[in-house]
């Protein structure tokens, strides 16, 4: 690699990670407003006011957690099947990750993002992965992305057939609850792919508080660990088979 190559690269690590901070920082402010104007505690599902305002924060929240993913995939695929397979976890929702999650699983065994192991193995006696989720264990992991997939797949479409998005009825209180609710799903069920990657990537205690994070603090986490990962000059890529 040249040094304009690796100006270059660089220059694109700090841009990537800037965003992640800069989304975590944002959505932080917007949940902290929220909490405070409209508390999430006791549930309102009554409330057309409260569910919509949730509504509309679960939606950034999915959104949030989902590009991190997608960053990763994007980074993991080639330039074609990455666009693809981002645009269907960002339109058709998180049984996308789950599906990409489970195919990582099938043709790697394992979950880990790479590590330049010449430049950094001196440093964090970091040596090249295991495959952990070979053989039996590998195809009940892979199965178990397809059953969370399937089950928010399956609520996503009960929602809305009996809630059509064809009208956003969002002065409607049930209306406005059921999609929160299916949105926290979304958000829970693409975290669920997060958390495989960071668990898989991470040591012990770190990943466990980070896989903590994703799913009590939710989005800021997940960008958090990205944008730390691209400031400390980490790659973003998953283990190739």
């Amino acid at each position: 690699m040249t040094e304009d190559e690796g100006r270059q690269k660089m220059s694109w690590r700090c841009a990537g990670g800037t965003f992640y901070a800069f989304i975590s920082i944002a959505f932080t402010i917007y949940l902290i407003a929220l909490l405070i104007s409209k508390p999430l505690f006791p549930l309102k599902s009554d409330s057309a006011e409260w569910s919509s305002s949730w509504l509309l924060l679960a939606v950034f929240d999915y959104y949030h957690m989902a590009v991190c993913f997608v960053g990763i995939v994007i980074a993991t695929e080639n330039r074609i099947a990455g666009i693809i397979w981002s645009l269907l976890i960002l339109i058709l929702g998180a049984p996308f990750g789950c599906l990409h999650a489970a195919k990582q699983i099938g043709s790697a065994g394992t979950l880990k993002l790479r590590e330049n192991y010449v430049a950094v193995q001196a440093i964090y006696q970091v040596n090249r992965p295991e495959r952990p989720l070979t053989g039996f264990v590998g195809y009940l992991v892979a199965a178990g992305y397809l059953v969370i997939g399937g089950a928010f797949g399956a609520r996503l479409v009960w929602t809305m057939m009996n809630y059509p998005l064809t009208t956003i009825a969002s002065d409607d209180a049930e209306w406005s609850f059921e999609w929160f609710v299916t949105t926290v799903l979304d958000y829970y069920t693409i975290s669920a792919c997060m958390i495989g990657v960071v668990a898989s990537t991470d040591d012990l205690c770190p990943g466990l508080a980070w896989c903590a994070g994703i799913l009590v603090i939710t989005g800021p986490a997940g960008g958090s660990w990205m944008a730390q990962r691209l400031f400390r000059d980490r790659p973003l890529a998953l283990e190739a088979a």
